[in-house]
């Protein structure tokens, strides 16, 4: 890690602590970080916006409410990184390592996943609205997702991402009407609940 970025995150830790010292880590436009270890380091509530992150090594790397937006993540290590409520709409994050990684309400809405490693990541209500999912790993099944309902509907190995919720398949048969937190007509709700059952009664054949 060079000198001048040391100096930044040090900077961004005093301004987490108090927004009236330190500086906001802030990258401009299409600054490169190529191949720069920032593994372990806090970059919470950072804006790294069109940054170029590729191949940057990120483990461990706290990034929880960071603005990822549009950055160039292709190839980089984020195993293990905690990327909670980040914003990473729009990112490349193709061949990125995110094994392990916490993506835990991440908005990764039209995101470039192809061929990320996802194994054990905890994609627990993340937005993956139009996101480019294709020869990811770390699912035994290809995702998949039903656009074009009142939320997005996520089918995963053993469970389904649908809006914020997210539920193993049995919990989805047993979900009801009663049960939702936001205003649904019984008719939308019951086409919506048939429509995620009947896919995954159809891609998954092992679930009865």
């Amino acid at each position: 890690m060079s000198e001048i970025i040391k100096i930044r995150l040090e900077q961004h830790k005093m301004w987490l602590l108090d927004n009236t010292k330190g500086e906001r880590f802030v990258a401009k436009s299409g600054e490169s970080f190529y191949n720069a270890d920032l593994s372990y380091a806090d970059l919470s509530y950072a804006n790294l916006s069109y940054a170029d992150l590729r191949s940057a090594n990120l483990r461990y790397a706290n990034l929880s409410s960071a603005n990822l937006s549009y950055a160039n993540l292709r190839s980089a290590n984020l195993s293990y990184a905690n990327l909670s409520y980040a914003n990473l709409r729009y990112a490349d994050l193709s061949y990125a390592n995110l094994s392990y990684a916490n993506l835990i309400s991440a908005d990764l809405s039209y995101a470039n996943l192809s061929s990320a490693n996802l194994s054990s990541a905890d994609l627990s209500y993340a937005n993956l609205r139009s996101a480019d999912l294709s020869s990811a790993k770390g699912f035994k099944f290809t995702p998949l997702q039903i656009v074009n309902t009142k939320f997005l509907i996520t089918i995963l190995d053993d469970h389904v991402l649908w809006g914020c919720k997210k539920m193993t398949f049995d919990e989805v048969k047993a979900f009801g009407l009663k049960d939702c937190t936001s205003d649904w007509n019984k008719d939308e709700f019951n086409f919506n609940k048939k429509i995620i059952t009947e896919m995954i009664r159809y891609y998954r054949k092992d679930v009865k």
